[in-house]
């Protein structure tokens, strides 16, 4: 294995793992959405295999990032996070809910959580004197 390869090998293991870790999965939950199994799993972060190509965009698209950003040719996750998406380091482990976790909420409570960020925004500004 070349250099490069085994570079791009550890750059895909390493965003993977910290994708599921942030995603709060187990190995084996992973597996599981992209129809691999846990071992399969270990074996990317551990940078001893990487993901076949339709693989790889399944997990681009579970995690809602690029595969560019998966292969380590990009260093920002997503569009919104390269335009303007900056998230506190104490919020990172909440990060994977705007991804998921709002599946199912009506359009009505989504306006609601859309109101009240733009309310408490409207609050952090500092006052104009």
């Amino acid at each position: 294995m070349g250099d490069r390869t085994k570079a791009v090998n550890q750059s895909v293991g390493k965003r993977i793992k910290m994708l599921r870790e942030t995603a709060r999965l187990t190995q084996a939950e992973l597996g599981k959405k992209v129809n691999k199994g846990e071992s399969t799993v270990r074996m990317w972060e551990l940078s001893k295999s990487e993901p076949d190509n339709e693989t790889l965009k399944l997990l681009a698209d579970f995690f809602s990032v690029s595969t560019d950003y998966l292969l380590g040719r990009d260093e920002k996750s997503s569009p919104a996070e390269q335009e303007s998406m900056k998230v506190p380091d104490s919020l990172k482990p909440y990060q994977f809910a705007f991804y998921e976790g709002l599946d199912g909420l009506s359009d009505e409570s989504m306006k609601d959580i859309l109101k009240y960020i733009e309310f408490r925004k409207s609050q952090e500004k500092p006052e104009k004197k």
